[in-house]
């Protein structure tokens, strides 16, 4: 298996984990195996991206060689940063830099530059978080999804560009990705995680945790002005959590700077909980595959078993 990975996401997070697992589950060789001979000896070839793309500064050499080994590749994987909710921009990050939106039409013609015609169709994994994924992020993407649904997501956009010009067969995540880094196979979000992460950036982007904060952060203040230590806080904090761990439920009789520490502890609760259930749940599931044949794509599900969803124009 000669795989290609071109990274527009970061050499910190699912790119790194991705490569290394990749690397287990196909190892180096040097020889000749059934078809094909690979003079550099490594089955996973990483190009960063990242970069390049945001200098615009791809020389002619670069270009050749990535589509050289493109044409060779049995497998094509374009790494690049997805968020639920957005189905016409990708993100490109480098660690600890600003982020780079990319729209799916721009991006697809950059990809487009490495791949020339083949004899062969090319296969292509489209590595984004929620790439597949609807403009209504909280649908349960197991069922109920309508035409307009599934050619509304990132990553169908992004196929209708590619096989207008190039044979590919593609496949995208409805959650986000991670690699099992001993086995190297891609595990994405259930339905229940992803619900459960866009719960919680919507609850971080909401105003009702910036007055609950601001009025947390207030109390705090007060409490340095008026006894030079929060000490009386963390205690009245305390008693509240073991309150709210008993299973109280009349909270009626606190008092205002009581009613600040119990808001601001319910709401640090529920994005634990939240933050914990987006984590916990991933496996084979979430995986949509794109084929094209005679001016018809084709989508399907794999998971749990393989159901075609969509069978249309582009």
């Amino acid at each position: 298996m000669k795989i290609v990975y071109l990274n527009f996401a970061d050499k910190h997070g699912v790119t790194e984990k991705a490569v290394r697992a990749l690397r287990l589950k196909y190892p180096e060789y040097n020889g000749w195996n059934l078809y094909k001979y690979y003079l550099d000896n490594n089955s996973v070839q990483l190009f960063d991206l990242v970069d390049t793309f945001k200098n615009n500064s791809l020389s002619i050499q670069q270009r050749r060689e990535i589509s050289a080994q493109c044409t060779g590749a049995d497998r094509i994987m374009v790494a690049i940063h997805g968020q639920p909710g957005d189905t016409v921009n990708g993100y490109i990050q480098e660690f600890g830099e600003n982020i780079i939106k990319v729209n799916y039409r721009i991006f697809a013609q950059y990809i487009l530059q490495f791949l020339p015609n083949r004899n062969s169709e090319y296969r292509i994994s489209l590595i984004m978080c929620f790439g597949a994924r609807s403009e209504d992020p909280l649908l349960d993407h197991r069922e109920g999804l309508t035409n307009e649904m599934i050619k509304s997501s990132f990553a169908f956009k992004f196929y209708r560009e590619l096989v207008q010009s190039i044979r590919v067969r593609m496949s995208a995540r409805t959650g986000s990705i991670e690699f099992h880094e001993r086995t190297g196979h891609s595990m994405v979000q259930t339905e229940e995680a992803v619900a459960s992460e866009v719960e919680l950036n919507l609850l971080q982007e909401s105003e009702e945790i910036f007055l609950v904060n601001q009025a947390y952060e207030g109390l705090k203040e007060l409490y340095l002005s008026k006894y030079g230590n929060i000490r009386a806080l963390v205690l009245m904090e305390n008693d509240i959590v073991r309150e709210m761990e008993s299973g109280r439920t009349d909270w009626s009789m606190l008092s205002s700077e009581q009613m600040i520490i119990l808001r601001y502890k319910k709401i640090k609760k529920r994005i634990n909980r939240l933050t914990q259930a987006k984590d916990r749940s991933k496996g084979k599931s979430g995986k949509f595959i794109y084929l094209y044949d005679q001016g018809n794509v084709m989508v399907i599900r794999k998971y749990p078993e393989p159901e075609i969803l969509y069978r249309g124009n582009i």
